[in-house]
């Protein structure tokens, strides 16, 4: 522990012993900041906290830096519980502006907490103080400042979050209603629920939520209706359901074998997902996913390559197979797993070549094949940029890792290029996003660690530091709450402070442009 934490450590155990519960708390607090990772403190700040909080439970400093200490004892289900407290103990209304700040922020930790106590990975369990606060909700609020800004405002994350949202939400309703209302095609009816949710999906995958399990348990009851009403095959190989797709083509036509096609096209792709993002099996995911990518692929290069889209059906042009590829990928990432020294070489490998073939196979500046289909500017970036941001993240990251098993083995020749190489990867992303994306921030962010790593010029540095200041402030105004909730606000906070340092040794001449910013020089 240091020498001021100890003394901060005295004081509030001095003031504990006078009773004084909300000092000393304060004391303890600041001691963490000075040495955060001893767990003693922790616990102290907690039995401080919570005298405090008996005195008057509706204290929300109180609350706060009890939620803070569970936190820092990975209590994290305590921390959510009195973040929650906190939240509530505000007035109703009438609140001051800094209390509305205040309770703002409480709600943000909330969030936080949660995502840390339910360990949901990048796809969150959400807590009902977030409605309101969410990407999809301030999406909404700009939409029609955005749509009177056209052309100028077409590069916006807001768009394809608004297209998904609309899906997603006529999906949600859809399923509301149907057991108040009289369906004549409870099948067709079902269908277009599941084509809703997963165009949705499709769309922009961060927009899935499942806020309760009843509503994943409705949205099953409706697939297999769509499924049993045209005899699909969900369960069947990718060469069963080619034969079986022929088969029923020849003797019945395209309107009977159309709908089959879809709903097990989507049911396969929605049980992808979920075993990807809830079950944490992308190893099952990639079966879902490569079932579909062969009956797709199958179906737009051979036996129906010349038939209309009117009659073999959406699920065939190129839009959709783009869409599934960035699901796929996403997949193949997390089967490669966290830890860089224990990454198999075939997952690697597959992961960089997938990669590739996207940045390669996806358009980004000729979109005139999109725009025949849909010229929303939501539409555009879901299907064209945004999946190649994530193809050249996913370079990016391959030549990271490689650069951290070049390191371990010593060479450091190897290390540098790769480091430049993931460099490049995740700054070629983070310009794929729109500047208002949290995506385009944070790749701007891994772009900054591995620039580090290689010894990059500082001219570079500063440019690269320019843009995320810019970004910032359009970014927050549609992510702000998720930055916080998943805690990167305060590592985006820390590249920031960079620049001035920065720019204060070169106004001194300690540095110039041209020489090369180095690991050493954070420390200087």
């Amino acid at each position: 522990m240091s020498d001021r934490a100890q003394d901060l450590k005295a004081e509030g155990n001095a003031l504990f012993a006078k009773g004084d519960y909300d000092a000393a708390s304060l004391k303890y607090a600041q001691a963490i900041q000075h040495d955060d990772q001893n767990a003693i403190l922790f616990a102290e700040a907690k039995t401080d906290a919570q005298k405090a909080v008996e005195l008057d439970p509706t204290y929300v400093k109180g609350l706060g830096r009890l939620a803070a200490a569970c936190s820092g004892l990975q209590e994290y289900k305590e921390s959510a519980k009195y973040w929650k407290r906190a939240v509530d103990a505000f007035p109703k209304e009438n609140l001051s502006a800094a209390e509305l700040k205040q309770k703002e922020q409480c709600i943000a930790e909330l969030q936080l907490a949660c995502n840390k106590a339910t360990e949901s990975g990048s796809y969150l369990v959400l807590s009902r103080e977030m409605d309101g606060r969410l990407p999809w909700d301030y999406a909404k609020a700009m939409e029609q400042e955005l749509k009177a800004g056209l052309p100028d405002t077409a590069e916006s994350s807001a768009w394809p979050m608004l297209r998904a949202a609309r899906f997603r939400d006529r999906g949600v309703e859809a399923m509301r209603h149907s057991g108040t209302q009289s369906i004549s095609d409870e099948g067709a009816y079902a269908l277009d629920v599941v084509t809703d949710i997963t165009d949705a999906l499709l769309t922009d995958p961060r927009i899935f939520r499942i806020g309760e399990i009843v509503w994943l348990d409705v949205y099953e009851n409706h697939q297999n209706k769509a499924l049993e009403r045209y005899r699909a095959w969900p369960d069947h190989s990718a060469e069963l359901i080619k034969a079986e797709a022929l088969e029923r083509q020849r003797q019945e036509g395209w309107d009977a074998v159309r709908p089959a096609i879809e709903i097990t096209v989507r049911a396969n792709i929605m049980a992808g997902f979920l075993a990807d993002k809830f079950s944490k099996d992308p190893q099952s995911a990639l079966e879902h996913y490569d079932v579909v990518m062969e009956i797709l692929q199958w179906g737009r290069r051979t036996v129906w390559k010349n038939v209309s889209t009117e009659d073999k059906g959406e699920v065939f042009e190129d839009y959709f197979v783009t869409g599934l590829r960035r699901l796929r990928l996403e997949a193949l990432r997390f089967t490669c797993g966290e830890d860089d020294s224990q990454i198999p070489e075939t997952q690697l490998m597959n992961l960089y070549e997938e990669a590739q073939s996207m940045i390669r196979d996806v358009p980004d500046s000729d979109l005139s094949s999109l725009f025949e289909v849909d010229d929303d500017p939501g539409f555009l970036a879901a299907f064209s940029v945004y999946p190649k941001g994530r193809a050249l993240a996913m370079t990016g990251m391959y030549h990271q890792r490689r650069a951290q098993q070049s390191a371990e083995r010593g060479d450091f020749e190897a290390m540098v290029k790769h480091f430049a190489e993931a460099f490049g990867g995740f700054y070629q992303a983070a310009c794929a996003f729109h500047p208002d994306d949290e995506m385009h921030t944070w790749f701007l962010h891994i772009a900054l660690q591995n620039m580090l790593m290689c010894g990059a010029p500082f001219d570079l540095v500063l440019r690269l530091l320019e843009d995320l200041r810019l970004s910032m402030p359009k970014m927050m105004r549609i992510w702000g709450y998720l930055q916080v909730a998943e805690g990167k606000d305060q590592m985006l906070e820390t590249d920031l402070q960079l620049e001035p340092k920065i720019r204060k040794d070169l106004a001194d001449g300690k540095i110039t442009l041209d020489d090369r910013m180095t690991p050493d020089y954070l420390r200087s």
